[in-house]
């Protein structure tokens, strides 16, 4: 798996075995390997988030912790260098991939918050706020419902 700083750059080798992302984006990296018409994307692995989460994090301290994070001051740069010098005037969507959001047994579908025709200078705050559905009600109610 190559990883440019935050951004792991996907071809579906690379993600036999990986935790790291869910399957949207292997289904996108799938995609993208067969040739298909698929939009430029990137993905934020899930240690970027865990990398600012004390070990012991549990239910009662997810809110306030998930407040405190901030995606890297550099993340406006590495999507400059991905997308290209034109992104700042581009729209993006910043939706989930979690490692265990749609897996055989249990869907989390719909339970992260997605945001679209995000412009380039909120992707960071849009992150934030991505990080931070991981501990709404609804997410926190469905995990205890199915013993996750």
């Amino acid at each position: 798996m190559k990883t440019d700083n935050q951004f792991i750059s996907l071809k579906p080798d690379d993600l036999k075995g990986s935790e790291s992302i869910g399957g949207k984006a292997k289904n996108l990296a799938v995609l993208t390997e067969m040739g298909l018409n698929v939009p430029p994307w990137i993905v934020v692995p899930q240690e970027v988030l865990l990398s600012q989460l004390p070990s012991d994090v549990d239910e009662e301290n997810i809110k306030e912790l998930l407040e405190q994070t901030t995606p890297s001051s550099n993340l406006a740069n590495e999507v400059l260098e991905h997308f290209g010098p034109d992104s700042r005037s581009k729209k993006f969507a910043v939706r989930s991939s979690a490692s265990d959001e749609d897996g055989k047994d249990f869907s989390f579908a719909g339970q992260f918050d997605t945001f679209l025709g995000v412009a380039f200078k909120d992707i960071p705050e849009k992150v934030k706020e991505l990080w931070k559905s991981v501990a709404s009600a609804h997410v926190i109610a469905y995990r205890k419902k199915n013993n996750l």
